[in-house]
């Protein structure tokens, strides 16, 4: 009998989105687990999920990296001391691939290093920050209007100097001085400018889950400031370097990791 009640008080663990394509996120939803009792998460692929209070759950995003190799994997959630695992499979993305391997000097300029050292010093913060508010409602909306040209997909992949290299975002082709809009509500995490993309916003969208957009010729939001879905934000422009011509690079991070936008444009996570 006291096996059976230990049994039943276990709590219920799902992972949703799973199997998982390299790029993509999983929810994680621990349901039977009384308020205030400790409950942690870790995995076997150097990522640790942080959970949430949620409509009477706790509830984490985890993101697959892109570059993560194809196979089983495991979630490990801690309640109470007590250990309980899932195992899920991680499946090829299906990125888009340049078939010619590419052979270039990429030895980065002195101004080239100085912005890549002022870019990681002020995402790296941002990308840590999580609000314990759930901003967004339903799928997200491009952040331009209309039927928008993709020129680079997400996980584009080019083989250059031996090694894989793969887009972190989405290009997007748009006329210069076009709206950019937020894709779902939340909060302003940064507003500013960084010489590697230039006139630069993050919208943190509750849990970790955020937004980013690169190369505007403007901002209209500072940081701080709180945005509705179809707000405007800025500008698309063509700043900061490695930029040829007016475009919007749309990118997504759970955290220190990016993910595919097009997921949170397809479906609604987490209603």
């Amino acid at each position: 009998r006291a096996a059976q009640q230990s049994a039943a008080a276990a709590p219920a663990i799902t992972l949703e989105g799973v199997p998982l394509k390299q790029g993509g996120t999983a929810l994680l939803r621990v349901t039977g687990v009384a308020a205030g009792q400790k409950v942690t998460a870790a995995t076997d692929f150097k990522f640790t999920p942080r959970l949430f209070a949620y409509r009477g759950a706790r509830v984490a995003l985890i993101p697959a990296q892109y570059l993560l190799k194809t196979g089983k994997y495991t979630v490990t959630v801690t309640v109470a001391g007590k250990a309980y695992s899932k195992t899920f499979s991680i499946v090829d993305g299906g990125f888009e691939t340049e078939p010619d391997p590419i052979t270039v000097d990429i030895s980065p300029s002195t101004d080239e290093q100085a912005a890549n050292t002022q870019f990681v010093a002020a995402t790296k913060p941002v990308k840590a920050e999580a609000d314990a508010a759930k901003y967004w409602q339903g799928a997200f909306r491009l952040p331009l209007d209309g039927k928008a040209r993709v020129t680079s997909s997400f996980g584009y992949t080019r083989t250059v100097n031996g090694a894989i290299s793969r887009h972190s975002g989405m290009d997007l082709a748009a006329a210069e001085g076009a709206a950019v809009y937020a894709p779902a509500a939340g909060r302003v995490a940064y507003s500013g400018w960084l010489d590697l993309t230039g006139n630069t916003i993050c919208i943190e969208h509750g849990f970790g889950l955020k937004s980013w957009f690169y190369h505007m010729s403007g901002r209209t939001v500072k940081t701080g400031d709180m945005v509705k879905k179809g707000d405007q934000i800025g500008k698309v422009g063509s700043t900061g370097i490695y930029t040829t011509g007016p475009h919007l690079h749309f990118g997504m991070t759970v955290f220190n990791v990016f993910v595919d936008p097009q997921q949170f444009m397809d479906a609604p996570l987490l209603n």
